[in-house]
C-alpha cells in the first residue's frame, strides 16, 4: 500500500513539473572543433552547441598550452550575440592559458550549431604532434535556463593535428639539427634521441627519411655510438663515416 501510495505522489509531481527530470534526457554538447593545423599558421576553432534544450545563460572556460598557440580575435555568431570570450584591449594575448566562454540572455534560445570561433596562432617549429584545447570545468561551471534551472550538459574539447612543415633535409650526414652545418650541438641532439625517444630533431621535421642521415655507422639503429661519430666529424672535418 505505501509503495502503491509513492508511486502516485511521484506520477502527480512529475505531471505537474515539481521534479526536473532534464537531468534524465540526453546531455547538451558544447564542443570544440578538431583539425589538422599547420605551424606558424593561423586558424579557427568553431564552438558549436548539440541537443539544445533551450539555454539562457552559461559560464565555461577553455585552457590551452601557450607556448604552442596564442588567441588572436573571438567573433560570435550572430544568434549568440551575448557570447563573449576575449578581449583583446584587456589583456595581453600572448600572455594567457585560459579563456572564459559565458553567455547571458534574458529568454531561452534552441538554436544548434557554431555559435562562436576563436582564432588562434601556432607557433613556429612546436614539435609537438597534438595540441589540446580542453574544457575547464570547476564550482563556477553552469548551463542554465531563463529560469536560472540547471541545464545537463557535456563539454568535449578539441584536439589539433600538426601538420609538419617541410623544409627539405641539408644532406649533410649527422646534420641532426639541419641547419646546414655539423657541430657539436647535432651530437648532443641525437644522444638525446638515443636516451628520449620522444624528442623531435628538426631533421625529423624535415623529412621522413631523417634516419639516412643520422644513422652514420649504417646500422640502421640510432645509438650512441652515432652520436659520438657525429662530433668526431664535428672536431675533425676530415674523418669519414662508415656510412661515407
Amino acid at each position: 500500500m505505501i509503495k502503491k501510495v509513492m508511486t502516485f505522489m511521484l506520477s502527480i509531481c512529475i505531471t505537474l513539473g515539481l521534479i526536473n527530470i532534464a537531468s534524465a534526457s540526453e546531455p547538451m554538447i558544447i564542443k570544440l572543433e578538431s583539425k589538422t593545423i599547420k605551424e606558424g599558421e593561423q586558424f579557427n576553432v568553431n564552438i558549436s552547441i548539440t541537443n539544445n534544450p533551450g539555454i539562457a545563460g552559461f559560464t565555461l572556460k577553455i585552457g590551452f598550452d601557450k607556448n604552442l598557440i596564442t588567441p588572436v580575435s573571438f567573433k560570435n555568431n550572430s544568434n549568440f550575440t551575448a557570447l563573449t570570450t576575449i578581449d583583446s584591449s584587456d589583456v595581453d594575448l600572448t600572455s594567457i592559458d585560459t579563456i572564459n566562454v559565458t553567455y547571458d540572455s534574458l529568454d531561452n534560445i534552441s538554436d544548434n550549431g557554431i555559435i562562436g570561433t576563436i582564432t588562434f596562432t601556432a607557433k613556429k617549429n612546436i614539435g609537438a604532434d597534438t595540441i589540446n584545447i580542453d574544457w575547464i570545468t570547476d564550482q563556477n561551471s553552469s548551463v542554465y535556463n531563463k529560469d536560472l534551472e540547471d541545464i545537463f550538459f557535456k563539454a568535449e574539447g578539441a584536439v589539433l593535428t600538426v601538420e609538419k612543415e617541410n623544409i627539405g633535409a641539408s644532406d649533410i650526414y649527422g646534420d641532426s639539427d639541419n641547419d646546414g652545418h655539423l657541430t657539436a650541438n647535432d651530437a648532443s641532439l641525437i644522444l638525446k634521441k638515443v636516451l628520449d625517444g620522444s624528442k623531435t630533431m628538426p631533421i625529423e621535421k624535415a623529412t621522413k627519411e631523417y634516419m639516412k642521415y643520422i644513422d652514420v655507422d649504417g646500422n640502421r639503429i640510432l645509438t650512441a655510438r652515432d652520436a659520438a661519430l657525429v662530433l668526431q666529424k664535428a672536431l675533425d672535418s676530415n674523418f669519414k663515416f662508415p656510412i661515407e
